[in-house]
């Protein structure tokens, strides 16, 4: 009270001068941060959305090579669906180094964040250089997997089928990188061992790279199951033997089928000879049949001038 009896004023919590300026700073910074976002999201749809229809396969390919760059970079403002599908819509395109740009960058999302077994790592990961992948300590989908799990789970339901049909791919180097692609998105565990566990058909490709991308993840899925060994014996032995008895039918299969197709072009080509015998032998008839109509023609005509 005052000298008059009378109320002093109160100031309700009224924020100090410099937290005043600091909330000011703060929203300036969240009014340029949100100019930003819309500045890169105009940039996009204004320029590569429209670049990713673009009939260069070379222009293609770099948009999709940036999008996953962005992607592994700032996965807060890219790391969602209206980026990721692009990368998706990306493994069916007609030309392969497009193709190929996809698989590269999704493999790179999945690599450097990884705890890799030692005796995989250097088997499963070498068909593919990422010299441009992120550094442990650098942002990465992964590490920030946990606040975006579940836009990475709807990336890769929506495109899982597309994925696993991506190491059979009819370019040489997609399907290298794919494979191993699908290590990295097992050894994440984005993708199950039912999942993969086609890929054992791959250890028999006549492509030893496909070959080799291919024993990484099987080894791969295999020690995972020794290490469920230590917690259930039993079951893993049974695992274990059901991979055996896979990969060996498999195997045969795989045998009898090109046992079948090596039968079948000898059949072709045995039938393609014979055929080109027979025309020949037509022919020989034919220029014999010729001959000797000419012959007995010009015996005919010596007859008649003689007789003349």
């Amino acid at each position: 009270k005052g000298a008059a009896g009378t109320m002093r004023p109160v100031h309700a919590n009224k924020p100090s001068p410099v937290v005043q300026s600091l909330q000011k700073r703060a929203a300036a910074a969240e009014r340029r941060l949100t100019s930003a976002r819309q500045m890169h999201l105009s940039l996009f749809t204004g320029v590569f959305a429209n670049r990713f229809k673009d009939v260069s396969s070379s222009v293609r390919a770099e948009v999709v090579g940036f999008t996953g760059k962005w992607v592994a970079q700032r996965p807060s403002l890219f790391g969602e669906g209206t980026y990721l599908k692009y990368i998706g819509w990306a493994f069916s395109d007609r030309s392969p180094e497009v193709r190929y740009a996809a698989v590269s960058r999704l493999s790179e999302l999945f690599s450097c964040a990884l705890p890799l077994h030692p005796a995989v790592s250097s088997l499963a990961f070498c068909a593919l250089p990422s010299p441009a992948s992120p550094s442990p300590s650098s942002p990465s989908l992964l590490i920030s997997l946990s606040e975006r799990s579940e836009r990475i789970r709807e990336f890769l339901t929506r495109f899982r089928d597309r994925i696993k049909d991506l190491p059979y791919d009819v370019d040489e180097q997609v399907a290298v990188a794919s494979t191993t692609m699908l290590s990295r998105l097992y050894v994440a565990g984005s993708l199950t061992g039912s999942a993969v566990n086609e890929s054992v058909l791959l250890l028999a490709d006549p492509n030893p790279g496909i070959r080799t991308a291919a024993a990484g993840l099987v080894v791969r899925i295999l020690l995972d199951d020794a290490e469920a060994m230590d917690r259930d014996l039993s079951r893993d032995s049974e695992i274990r033997l059901r991979m055996k008895i896979q990969i060996r039918e498999q195997a045969r299969k795989h045998r009898l089928e090109s046992d079948r197709e090596a039968r079948k072009m000898r059949r072709a080509r045995e039938e393609k000879e014979e055929k080109e015998g027979e025309e020949e032998n037509e022919e020989e008839n034919e220029e014999g049949e010729r001959e000797e109509g000419e012959r007995e023609e010009g015996e005919g005509e010596g007859g008649r001038r003689k007789g003349g």
